[in-house]
């Protein structure tokens, strides 16, 4: 009892003089006991208790005695186990299912039923059943697991990715490293992904998926919306129901997909070819770079479109021909010509300019013009009556020619610098054709 005495207050004295009785001879009101070990303070006149002292409801529990690293909860039965061994353990934690408690350097269970710390400077601060199983890992509220390296659970969820972070969202979580996984039934497995939203699935390395169900499986994938899809690499799919599966594809409104590379689709409709562009309610491509709108109808039954050929000749002498393709983006010819769908009639309606350079050098010019009807069956298309693109420009490129055919299913358009001068010449042709199915 010195410390008391030393410290001078006037609980100290009380204490003292109840403690040592001749030291304060006459002074003492009161004196104390140990009962079952708790330190009772007794009134000397009455006997009653008039205070005690509970034994501390913690321990040291070290291999090597007094070196105070580890500490858990004294509880006298189902107390949660540690790992003497180890160092820095807290466990105040309880354990009924004979779990392994706090195992790891460090670990801590700040209480709550059988939880487990078993990373080095693992942390579950409360809760049921939580499991830090990673280094440096976190688990909290009930059943939650984190067993990545740095990895945060919380709220019934799964955490198994390296500085992954998860909550409300159980097996498979955020399963990515780096990953983010939030509500029920997420699942963020790419690396640095993020899922936020019921059923939501983040599967592509750098992905995002938003909104109730669909997924963003592709590399740098974007998707938000319920039920979106964005499965190509750098895809990107927002509305209702839309689906960006070509690499670059871009989807948004209710429905539709777009399939083709680098395509783009704007509510319910479908773009097929790369590059291309479908827009309004049921339009659809199905050439690279063609742009279609339609107003309603089945899926490419009723639609307008754009497409721009082009075509080169070297001037090496007169009379020069080349067939006008699109496609082919690096070379100054285009790739592929003009085919029609099976069981489609069209209107085609021919705008192109054309410009060479001849002998002088002199520089000449000569727009075309015309309108086209067609149709094909059984990959076999057909001019229908009248099939004339006319022409005005420059003199020197009176002789230049621009004529339709057709060949199986392709309307073909080439160009012919006659027998006037030679002429390196550039041809551009943009045909808008209307189709219907039939």
């Amino acid at each position: 009892m010195g410390f008391f005495r030393r410290s001078g207050s006037e609980v100290g004295r009380v204490i003292a003089s109840a403690a040592d009785p001749a030291a304060e001879a006459n002074r003492s009101l009161f004196y104390s006991k140990v009962v079952a070990g708790i330190v009772q303070l007794v009134s000397r006149a009455s006997g009653g208790v008039i205070s005690q002292l509970t034994p501390l409801v913690t321990t040291f529990d070290d291999s090597v005695a007094g070196t105070y690293s580890n500490i858990r909860g004294n509880q006298a039965a189902n107390r949660s186990p540690i790992v003497n061994t180890k160092l820095g353990i807290v466990n105040f934690g309880s354990e009924t299912g004979g779990g392994p408690g706090a195992t790891k350097d460090y670990a801590n269970i700040g209480g709550g039923l059988n939880n487990e710390a078993s990373g080095d400077y693992s942390c579950v601060p409360g809760g049921q059943d939580c499991h830090a199983t990673g280094p440096n890992s976190f688990a909290c509220n009930g059943f939650s697991f984190a067993t990545g390296d740095t990895a945060f659970a919380c709220g019934g969820s799964d955490a198994s990715g390296a500085t992954a972070f998860s909550c409300n969202s159980a097996v498979p979580g955020a399963s990515g490293d780096d990953s983010f996984a939030c509500n029920t039934g997420t699942d963020a497995s790419g690396v640095s992904s993020f899922a936020a939203n019921n059923g939501c699935i983040a599967g592509g390395d750098y992905s995002a998926a938003f909104g109730d169900g669909g997924r963003a499986i592709g590399t740098a994938a974007f998707k938000c919306g319920d039920g979106c899809r964005a499965d190509g690499y750098t895809s990107f799919a927002t509305g209702n129901g839309c689906r960006s599966i070509g690499e670059g594809a871009f989807s948004s409104g209710n429905g539709g997909e777009a399939n083709g590379d680098y395509s783009v689709i704007m509510n319910a409709s479908t773009a097929d070819g790369d590059y291309s562009l479908a827009h309004g309610y049921g339009a659809h491509t199905t050439r690279a770079t063609q742009e279609t709108h339609a107003s309603g109808g089945p899926t490419g039954n009723y639609q307008t479109s754009k497409l721009v050929l082009r075509g080169q000749t070297p001037g090496a002498a007169i009379n020069e021909s080349v067939d006008l393709k699109f496609h082919g983006f690096a070379s100054t010819a285009g790739t592929t010509e003009f085919a029609l769908d099976n069981d489609k009639a069209y209107i085609i309606e021919v705008l192109a300019i054309a410009g060479g350079v001849q002998a002088g050098p002199t520089r000449v010019a000569k727009r075309f013009t015309g309108t086209i009807s067609a149709k094909c069956a059984a990959a076999t298309a057909a001019i229908v009556g009248t099939n004339v693109i006319t022409g005005d420009g420059d003199a020197g490129a009176a002789t230049w020619t621009l004529v339709a055919s057709v060949t199986g299913a392709i309307v073909r358009f080439t160009f012919n610098t006659g027998v006037g001068a030679a002429s390196d010449s550039d041809v551009t042709l943009k045909i808008e054709f209307t189709e219907v199915a039939f």
